[in-house]
């Protein structure tokens, strides 16, 4: 489904746009971007939940210590709701080496068991196993067998169960992340722990005044710009605030523009779309606004009330220059996981992967 974001972007591609860009160690000001866009969109909580995600997917191996400062991070963003805290958490990630195990472990391999485990059967000290799935975990633990690991852990449905049987196993105790994907940071910590990991000094970066200032400059607006408040400089929002264009190296992931018109829908039906954020909605629900879903458009039941509405956001994306508006809406080829994940990674993939990843 289409979603537009606080600018008109693709909500799916300005979170893989960032992933891309971190991963790639592209542009760190480009990075702070994407997820700010993201952030400010209404996706406050899920831009943690995010971050979790692509930490376990590509960083917890190589970078376990971050975890305790991730955390600590989290926490004082719950208390302030500050951006700052988010930047420094992208900036002393974009700094990290970075692996794709666990990644393909949980997009691919956890539907395709290819591991054969040939240990014999195994006791748990005070566990009486359930499931088959239950004994195979284990049994891939104590192998080493991380494809296994992956498949029989998925197949476990009841969570804390999960949690019960690696903490026994390891004589441990792993608690779950809030905003993670449980099964994803379950899985991360038993692929870290079947791993050794070199011991090292980790430095971590502050986030400048000056960065954090850089930042808070896309919340202005364009109207203000103007004489007076001249709402003729509305149309210069996208213009202004528009820095970069979507990654076109995306391709090889699901992406919800697939099959749609997207040209289409960004000139015409562009108010429709947008609504789906939480920020739009928060905007168009000051007024009195009807959904017409057949249509995909926003009816104002009241003119006075539609001009104010388009003084303040009136951002005419079918006018921008082709230049503008080729930052979302360019064309992406398909192409493969394998491809984009060996234009990154030093450690090459040799799978061909023909499915689209959804992320």
């Amino acid at each position: 489904m289409i979603i537009f974001t606080r600018y008109l972007y693709n909500l799916d591609e300005v979170k893989l746009t960032f992933l891309d860009c971190l991963l790639k160690q592209r542009n760190l000001n480009e990075c702070y971007y994407w997820l700010y866009e993201f952030y400010k969109s209404g996706y406050e909580k899920k831009t943690w939940e995010l971050l979790w995600k692509i930490y376990c997917d590509f960083y917890l191996l190589k970078n376990p210590k971050m975890e305790e400062k991730i955390k600590e991070k989290y926490s004082i963003w719950k208390k302030k709701n500050s951006f700052n805290t988010i930047m420094w958490v992208v900036k002393n990630l974009f700094r990290q080496n970075s692996c794709h195990t666990v990644f393909m472990l949980r997009v691919y391999y956890c539907n395709r068991n290819t591991d054969i485990l040939t240990g014999n059967m195994i006791n748990l000290n005070g566990i009486n196993f359930k499931t088959e799935n239950e004994i195979m975990l284990i049994k891939a633990i104590k192998e080493k067998k991380k494809i296994a690991v992956c498949y029989h852990l998925k197949r476990i449905k009841d969570i804390d169960r999960r949690l019960l049987l690696v903490n026994t196993y390891f004589d441990t105790n792993i608690e779950y992340i809030e905003n993670s994907n449980k099964y994803l940071y379950l899985l991360a910590k038993i692929t870290q722990k079947l791993k050794i990991t070199p011991k090292k000094k980790v430095y971590y970066k502050i986030v400048s005044g000056r960065e954090v200032k850089e930042i808070l400059k896309s919340d202005e607006s364009c109207r203000n710009e103007g004489k007076h408040n001249d709402v003729s400089y509305v149309y210069k929002t996208l213009k202004s605030k528009r820095l970069y264009r979507v990654s076109k190296d995306i391709g090889c992931f699901k992406l919800d523009r697939e099959g749609l018109d997207l040209n289409h829908l960004y000139w015409y039906h562009w108010e429709f779309y947008a609504y789906k954020t939480p920020l739009w909605k928060s905007r168009f629900d000051k007024y009195k606004v009807r959904i017409i879903e057949n249509k995909q458009t926003i009816k104002f039941d009241d003119e006075d009330e539609y001009e104010e509405f388009y003084e303040e956001y009136g951002y005419e994306p079918d006018e921008q220059s082709k230049e503008v508006q080729e930052k979302s809406i360019c064309n992406i080829e398909k192409s493969n996981i394998k491809s984009w994940i060996n234009s990154i990674f030093k450690k090459k993939l040799t799978k061909n992967v023909r499915v689209k990843i959804e992320y």
